[in-house]
Parts: structure tokens; sequence; C-alpha cells
């Protein structure tokens, strides 16, 4: 019976260490204009925190169309991988101003991903513009 109990209770620490690891989606990150770490401050508004080696808008808070549609709570922090409304690679001469969305992942669901902003993440977007760069 002990060594039941020390077995469920260890397969249940193992799940819960492991579970839902964060994966960023490449060709997301890739495709976007401006990749940042931002804070949600309303129901289509980011406040830039940190930002990667992408362009970003000067002032500190965007709208994100999409928003809504990404599960993101108020107040938390997550990266994003945004396009602009009028691209630049759509449009060139375009500034980065006005309306973003979160880039499309072209998964099945096309549900639009954001990322909560943790370490592992963070890597991992290194990662990608190491590989951007190399291209």
């Amino acid at each position: 019976m002990a060594v039941a109990l020390v077995w469920i209770a260890g397969l249940g620490a193992l799940t819960w260490l492991t579970a839902n690891p964060v994966t960023l989606n490449w060709m997301q990150f890739q495709e976007s204009d401006v990749v940042a770490v931002g804070k949600v401050t309303g129901p289509k508004t980011i406040a830039k925190t940190e930002q990667g080696e992408w362009p970003f808008p000067d002032r500190t808070e965007i709208t994100v169309v999409n928003l809504p549609e990404t599960g993101a709570k108020t107040s938390q922090t997550y990266l994003f991988a945004l396009t602009q409304a009028v691209s630049e690679k759509t449009n060139p001469g375009a500034t980065l101003a006005g309306e973003f969305f979160v880039t499309p992942t072209h998964l099945p669901n096309e549900a639009p991903l954001i990322y909560p902003a943790t370490q592992e993440a963070f890597e991992q977007l290194k990662d990608i513009q190491r590989h951007s760069k190399a291209e």
C-alpha cells in the first residue's frame, strides 16, 4: 500500500513538473514585424515592458486587434509576435504605427498564439533570432 502511494505521488509530481512546456512557433516569429514582451492593460491593449531585436513603435502602449481571441489575462505579461495592420512587408515605407494583430501561426485551428514571458520562452526566442540573422 505504501509503495502504491509513493508511486502515485511520484507520478503526480512528475506530471506537475513537466506539464505543458512552452514551445514557440518559429514561423510565427519569423513572419512577424514586431516581437515584444508586454503586459495586458485592456481588452485590446498591451504596454511594452521589453522588446527583442525587432523594431517596435516609440510609444509604450499599442493596440492589438485580435488580443481578445488569445485568452490573455489583464495584468499578465506575455511574449507577442505581432504584425502591423498595414505592414512594411505589404506596404513598403509604412511606419510602425497604428494597430497590430498577433501574427498567424498557420496551425489548423488558426487560433492566435501568445506565450508566457518565461526564461524558457526567451531562450527559444534567442534561437529564433540567431537563426533569422543567419539567413
